[in-house]
């Protein structure tokens, strides 16, 4: 791990000082858990205008907490040091209570939480040359320390990596220690992952990334009827629908994104295959179910293959007419996969 403070300084230099929202994602899609069983990879928020409390591209940001600390913010918080209003995006990956969760921020945006976490009974220590400031026993609670916006709401405990331009949290050392490893030696699928990332970035041409919510292939395995999924979960060996259609080749993963330029906003879906032919069967099968389903799309899908690296990335572009109105698709995407009843990107058994 001692090469970590190197790396990170390699990766800032290799972006432009204020980085941009694909950039942040790409740096750090590393410490998202190789957990193919869970459905939800991760969440990441970056509106293009910051963080406003009428901005309809704030879908993903579970803390609530943390969420109105960032609504309208202005100054520096008096309980953590965080200049807020300097914050520009936001990833959360991991289950409940071994969550990670990283603010990204204009260089400096942290120069005055040291100081005041350290006034507030942190305990200062140092990973690779990067502070971590702690509290609290692993994964502990406290309600008196509820009203922390880095606390979740319930007084979380908190191990809180700093540096120039991002803030790592995590409730328990395990989930800390393993993000920072991950980030010097990234494990087997963040290439994948970071191939699906720059598809996406490369199919966007100059547009803003202001949303981007990654799945692992599980959530969309056609399991029947949702709610006798729930109530057993071996149901999923068993083949739901069966429909004449083509079918869509297999995907590790998935991420659905909404990004906006000055002229229009778009929904866009981008997955990982081996082959280009595979790519190209997946754009053509997403943009037909696409076309039926009038919630999910109001416009026109257009169906982009990007080579990356040794893959090919797969990416469908769903224009809107306005970013309300591309906003409204993309929810309708996402509540439609944590339902379990996304039929674009079924796959059947």
């Amino acid at each position: 791990m001692k090469k970590i403070l190197a790396t990170l300084i390699a990766l800032a230099l290799s972006v432009p000082q204020f980085a941009t929202a694909f950039d942040q994602l790409e740096r750090f899609v590393a410490i998202v858990p190789d957990d193919p069983q869970n459905a939800l990879a991760f969440t990441y928020v970056a509106p293009r205008d910051g963080f406003l409390s009428d901005k309809p591209t704030l879908y993903g940001v579970e803390d609530t907490t943390l969420l109105t600390a960032l609504i309208g913010a202005e100054g520096t918080d008096v309980t953590t040091g965080i200049a807020f209003s300097q914050v520009t995006g936001v990833l959360s990956t991991g289950v409940p209570p071994r969550q990670l969760t990283v603010l990204f921020g204009q260089p400096g945006f942290l120069d005055a939480s040291e100081t005041t976490l350290l006034a507030r009974g942190f305990t200062r220590s140092e990973i690779a040359g990067l502070p971590i400031l702690s509290k609290g026993e692993d994964y502990a609670l406290d309600l008196a320390s509820a009203s922390d916006p880095l606390g979740g709401g319930m007084g979380k405990a908190q191990r809180l990596a700093l540096d120039n331009d991002f803030l790592l949290r995590s409730a328990g050392w395990p989930e800390m220690r393993m993000a920072l490893e991950n980030l010097e030696t990234p494990p087997a699928m963040t290439e994948l992952w970071r191939a699906t990332i720059t598809g996406l970035r490369q199919a966007s041409g100059e547009s803003w990334l202001d949303v981007a919510i990654g799945w692992n292939a599980v959530g969309f395995l056609d399991v029947g009827d949702p709610a006798d999924f729930l109530l057993d979960p071996t149901a999923i060996k068993n083949p739901g629908k069966k429909t004449d259609e083509e079918p869509l080749p297999v995907f590790p993963h998935a991420v659905i994104a909404l990004t906006e330029d000055s002229d229009n906003a778009a929904v866009r879906i981008a997955l990982p295959f081996a082959t280009e032919d595979q790519a190209k069967q997946a754009g053509s099968v997403i943009a037909d179910r696409l076309s039926a389903n009038p919630i999910m799309a109001t416009g026109q899908a257009n169906i982009a293959v990007e080579p990356v690296a040794a893959y090919f990335i797969a990416v469908i572009t769903i224009e809107a007419e306005s970013l309300p109105d591309a906003a409204k698709s993309f929810t309708a995407q996402n509540n439609a996969v944590l339902q379990r009843n996304y039929d674009i990107l079924r796959l059947s058994l």
